[in-house]
């Protein structure tokens, strides 16, 4: 496993169809936590993200939004923390 952070951009995503397959698999198979992503959506969020990052092939993914952006605050569930 390799623990480089490599820079994900909509353009990658579009241009590596396996690479954003794998991406939507591991955002997916945690989707109860997260949420559920296809594709369009996946684009749309890296496109309006601070930063979206990977490690290594895709063991971990960091999507990051400033707290000014269109989805700053968005993402909250209600809950016991909220």
């Amino acid at each position: 496993m390799s623990a480089e952070i490599v820079a994900i951009t909509k353009e990658v995503l579009a241009g590596d169809t396996a690479l954003a397959n794998k991406i939507l698999a591991l955002n997916n198979a945690h989707a109860q936590a997260l949420s559920w992503l296809d594709r369009d959506r996946l684009r749309y969020l890296v496109a309006e993200a601070f930063f979206a990052g990977r490690v290594g092939g895709v063991d971990g993914l960091l999507i990051a939004f400033d707290q000014n952006s269109k989805r700053a605050g968005s993402w909250r569930r209600p809950g016991p923390c909220s």
